[in-house]
This record gives C-alpha cells, sequence and structure tokens, in this order.
C-alpha cells in the first residue's frame, strides 16, 4: 500500500509481526543489546571508544544521504574529527563537552572558509556552503546528542541511570512496533513513515511511563519523576525515529545503510537514542526531583 492509500481493516502494512527480515531483526537484537550494555557497563574511555566508532559509522550514513541532497564528495575529515572532540569532551564532563562543540563547529567552519577562497564560484561555491551547513548539522545531530549518553554515564550512579534510559527507549520502541503491528489503525506520519501508527506510539508512551515507574526505587528517584522521564524518553525515542525517516523520504532511500542486519544501517538502529539521550541527561541527572517535591509539598 502506497503512502497516501486509505487504510484497511486491518493492521497497517508493514508492521506485521511476521513480516520479512523479523528474523535477521530479532538475532540482531539478541547479540546487540549485551554488546552495547557491556560497553555501557565498563564505561569511561571504553565505551568513549565504542561511541567514537558508533558516531563515525553513523556520519559516514549520514553524509551518503547529504549526497542525495546535492552534498558532494566523500565525508570531510574535520567532522571526523569533531566527532572524536565531541566523544572525548563529553567523556571529560559537560564542561569540556561544551567546549568541544564550540571547538568542532569552528573547526568545521574554518575548513569551509578556507574551501570557498579556493573555489572559482557560483555553483561550486554553493555546494560548498550546502556541504558545510550539513556538515555542522552532522555534528549536532550524530556526537552532540550521543555524548549526552556519556554525560550521564559519568554522573554519580551513572549506570544505573544509562541502563534505565536506554531500557526505557528499547522498551518504547518495542511496545510501539508490536501494538502497531497487531492492532495498529490510524497512522501516526503518512507521508513520512506509513507504517507507524497512533495506537503504539500511545502505548509505547505508556509502557515508557510504567517501566520508568517501576524502577524509580532502583535509580532512587521520585515515581512521578521516574514515570515522566519514562514517557518522555519513550516519546524523544519516537521523535527520533521520525526524524530519521524525514531524512531518508528527502534522500529517496529506504534504509541509512546495510551495516546491520535487519535493521538497514547504524543510523536505523540507534536514531531512537540519538534524542532520547539528551532527554535522559537533563531528566534523570540535571533535574533536582527531590527539591522538586518539597517545594511541592
Amino acid at each position: 500500500m502506497r503512502p497516501g492509500s486509505a487504510v484497511g481493516a486491518g493492521a497497517l502494512p508493514g508492521r506485521a509481526a511476521g513480516r520479512p527480515g523479523l528474523a535477521r531483526r530479532v538475532a540482531t537484537i539478541l547479540w546487540g543489546v549485551p554488546v552495547v550494555v557491556g560497553c555501557v557497563w565498563f564505561g569511561g574511555w571504553f565505551l568513549a571508544a565504542a561511541a567514537a566508532l558508533l558516531s563515525v559509522a553513523a556520519l559516514l550514513e549520514f553524509w551518503g544521504l547529504g549526497r542525495s541532497l546535492g552534498v558532494t564528495g566523500p565525508l570531510r575529515p574535520e567532522v571526523t574529527v569533531g566527532a572524536l572532540m565531541l566523544t572525548a569532551g563529553a567523556t571529560l564532563g559537560a564542561s569540556a563537552f561544551a567546549g568541544a562543540l564550540a571547538a568542532a563547529v569552528l573547526l568545521v567552519l574554518i575548513a569551509g572558509v578556507l574551501r570557498a577562497v579556493a573555489t572559482p564560484g557560483g555553483p561550486v561555491l554553493r555546494a560548498e556552503l550546502g556541504a558545510t551547513v550539513w556538515a555542522i548539522l552532522a555534528l549536532l545531530y550524530i556526537p552532540w546528542l550521543l555524548g549526552h549518553l556519556l554525560l550521564l554515564r559519568g554522573a554519580v550512579g551513572g549506570l544505573r541511570l544509562t541502563l534505565l534510559a536506554l531500557g526505557l527507549v528499547w522498551v518504547g520502541d518495542a511496545a510501539a512496533y508490536v501494538v502497531g503491528g497487531l492492532a495498529g489503525r490510524h497512522r501516526l506520519a503518512v507521508s513520512v513513515s506509513p507504517g507507524k501508527s497512533v495506537e503504539g506510539a500511545v502505548v509505547g508512551v505508556v509502557a515508557g511511563a510504567a517501566v520508568g515507574a517501576a524502577a524509580a526505587g532502583w535509580v532512587v528517584l521520585p515515581f512521578a519523576g521516574a514515570a515522566l522521564a519514562g514517557a518522555a524518553l519513550a516519546a524523544a525515542g519516537m521523535a527520533g525515529d521520525l526524524w530519521e525517516s524525514v531524512l531518508k523520504r528527502a534522500a529517496d532511500v529506504k534504509d541509512s545503510g546495510g551495516g546491520v542486519p535487519g535493521h538497514g544501517g547504524v543510523l536505523d538502529r540507534f536514531d531512537s537514542l540519538l534524542l532520547g539521550a539528551p532527554v535522559a541527561y537533563w531528566l534523570l541527572d540535571r533535574v533536582p526531583w527531590a527539591l522538586l517535591g518539597r517545594l511541592l509539598r
């Protein structure tokens, strides 16, 4: 069924539990989840190295999407250097992370100016400007957003908070996927991702809130705060998935790549976590829930 066509009485197209590729998707999850959890468990520079590799792989896919939109040339070396700077900064703490962001953006701008000076002008100059803007977006979208997960891991109680953040994003995504396939009737974003349903999104947010509330004691957060964080993380994960769908629709591709069996590319697998990471950092670590609780009594 094409986007925009009428919705039938059954589940939304492409979301059924028995759709092709489900076995590969499950197999990837079975080995992928332990790998991710293991990296988070060790933390520190071990997690930073894993995040750096993930960022570079995702940047290569993002740059490929950009080529479909008119961005020229291979992934620029200054973007890779900027991603490594952001990863290192996030590992060192919030202040270093802020400084790394400023330095990375400045590096991309300087490289863009130098290329522009050497450009004869006209269409080539416009292409250079577009590539520089895309490079800045690449830094903000991938290593900067992902860096918040490293900040969360370095916080007090960071191991439990980070594991909870991952779990909430995954639970929301899984609940939306399953319910959308079994009972989805109303499309959530027909022009961007016609397989997603309103029913799946609602259940995903509710599932996130429920798991967050259940884990409140484990991460030492107020019940209401943990439930709110769970709902917000599930919603942020879905928003991240939709944003990548916008990029893929604009680039007229189905997947960002083919490096993750059953899931497409690296971006296809971690798009939910990218927007979820800053939400997790602020809601699980930076919001003074105990103080707010006393003020609201």
